[in-house]
């Protein structure tokens, strides 16, 4: 004879195989606001940090800059001595 499998109330056929479907509802979950403040801090500390290794970068290409032309006012300073102190020489 051949019958239909008998379900519970709540759905399952009352047949656990190795652990399927379990679930462990002792572990609360964060609300929707929570998880909403948590991606809103997250978002803040992501903008924050892009701003500040964007200084560091705007800081450093300006000390590049500066360092360049400091460094070619020194050769060309130092040209000028050197082209001066050979015409007092000839």
């Amino acid at each position: 004879m051949l019958t239909a499998p008998t379900y519970r109330s709540d759905g399952t056929d009352g047949v656990m195989a190795a652990g399927i479907g379990k679930k462990f509802n002792w572990v609360q979950r964060p609300s929707t606001w929570e998880y909403a403040q948590a991606w809103r801090n997250q978002r803040a500390n992501m903008a924050a940090k892009f701003i500040e290794q964007n200084t560091i970068a705007v800081n450093a290409f300006a000390s590049v800059q500066y360092n360049n032309t400091a460094g070619l006012v020194a050769n060309a300073q130092q040209a000028a001595i050197t082209r001066l102190k050979a015409e007092q020489k000839a």
